[in-house]
């Protein structure tokens, strides 16, 4: 129970604060590794690097500690958060040369596959040692999943060109009170189903040209 109220009460105040992580790394091999129009998770990772690649080992290394794949796993699911607060240029929007829908839907069949292949390995191991807890961990997965889907529905319901729209803030914090409170979790994900509308829409006018 301490770490469900602490995972709860770090989202709540982590999608608030605006940390600046400096350090920037080159086209290592995890960026290698990562697909070309995944650009957000690519520009995250090269800010990042050193960071993850530290809660992941460590993660993994402390995984026979109850708490510490929790932690990892939470620290982990923070960044992606950030990865879509800014609407990428048009150029990049269009270079696709899908319809709305489709670049949506590939955006999330993308986060998916990421997200889930970078914390298997931590959710394997607490499984090892902590197989009573299982339900932590997935539910922790499930929860950091819903809420980055939900935020890519955002980024592009209010896209606009090299900005963050103020509505993303006033959505984002909508949206962590229902990860929050998971009993309001069915809450998020209806905005998720009307905000992927909202954002074919506002998406249309750019790929009119892709439109089927």
């Amino acid at each position: 129970w301490e770490l469900i109220i602490a995972l709860i009460a770090g989202t709540f105040l982590i999608t608030f604060l605006n940390v600046k992580w400096k350090s920037s790394f080159g086209n290592t091999i995890f960026q290698k590794w990562l697909p070309a129009n995944a650009f957000e998770w690519k520009a995250g990772v090269r800010k990042n690097l050193l960071l993850l690649l530290l809660i992941f080992i460590a993660g993994l290394g402390f995984s026979f500690l109850t708490g510490a794949v929790p932690l990892a796993i939470f620290a982990l699911g923070i960044f992606p958060i950030k990865f879509y607060e800014k609407g990428e240029s048009v150029q990049m929007l269009i270079a696709a040369g899908q319809p709305a829908s489709r670049l949506i839907w590939q955006k999330f069949r993308r986060h998916l596959v990421i997200f889930s292949l970078v914390t298997a390995p931590l959710i394997a191991a607490f499984m090892i040692f902590h197989v009573e807890y299982w339900y932590i961990v997935m539910a922790e997965y499930l929860l950091f999943l819903s809420l980055h889907l939900y935020f890519i529905t955002i980024k592009y319901a209010f896209y606009v060109p090299n900005e963050k729209p103020a509505a993303v803030d006033v959505f984002t914090g909508v949206g962590t009170v229902g990860i929050v409170l998971p009993f309001l979790l069915p809450v998020v994900w209806v905005l998720t189903v009307w905000m992927f509308f909202r954002a074919r829409s506002n998406l249309k006018p750019y790929l009119n040209d892709f439109t089927a």
